[in-house]
């Protein structure tokens, strides 16, 4: 399974190719219920659905301060 963009993706299941937005509701289906806890994947689904009406991308980065590790420091003494 892939999403390509908005309302495209393709999917196999078994012998079967799925592609459009048919590929692109079983990915978001599969995706949901891999999540663990029912609030979770209400509150999932609330998000995806305001992001789709309004186009918002939001911030996808995960950004964090970089730290050497007490061995690295030591061995590049």
């Amino acid at each position: 399974m892939a999403t390509i963009g908005r309302k495209r993706a393709v999917a196999e299941t078994g012998r079967k190719l799925w592609k459009g937005m048919i590929a692109w509701w079983i990915w978001s289906l599969v995706h949901l219920l891999s999540i663990s806890g029912f609030r979770n994947k209400v509150l999932v689904a609330i998000n995806w659905f305001w992001n789709y009406l309004t186009y918002d991308r939001g911030n996808r980065l995960i950004i964090r301060r970089f730290q050497r590790s007490v061995m690295n420091k030591i061995s590049m003494s």
